[in-house]
């Protein structure tokens, strides 16, 4: 979801993507997890110095290291997302009253403001945004 905070156009929406609301999402990401866990366990990765003791955190101290708890904790803490948003502002012809722009780029019911970035993309490209947007 994506709301304004205030009335102010300098304040930064509140941009809520919803990640790991559902219980199958965070199982995926502990369950990846377990798969980095035996990775970083092999000989290779030791003779390169890696260590998952490293991955201690005191944000997460409460829970048992390694546990599911504790991966969850970490997921949640640290997991970002690697991509551009898009998609947010649909666009649509002038006779659609859920279109936010036409296919001008012209905001409906503003007159002098349009949007010309990826947020009136219809579909996400697969690639890096910035290409289709200039």
């Amino acid at each position: 979801t994506i709301k304004l905070k205030s009335s102010d156009p300098f304040d930064y929406p509140s941009i809520n993507a919803n990640y790991f609301s559902e219980k199958i999402d965070m199982d995926t990401m502990i369950r990846n997890t377990r798969f980095w866990e035996q990775f970083m366990a092999t000989k290779t990765m030791k003779e390169v110095g890696v260590d998952i003791d490293d991955m201690r955190m005191s944000f997460c101290s409460q829970h048992k290291f390694r546990s599911d708890e504790y991966w969850e904790c970490m997921v949640r803490h640290v997991a970002l997302a690697a991509h551009h948003q898009a998609g947010t502002c649909k666009m649509g012809a002038t006779t659609d009253p859920t279109a936010v722009v036409d296919p001008q780029l012209r905001v409906r019911g503003i007159e002098g403001l349009r949007v010309a970035d990826a947020s009136i993309f219809p579909n996400i490209t697969s690639g890096n945004t910035n290409i289709p947007t200039i």
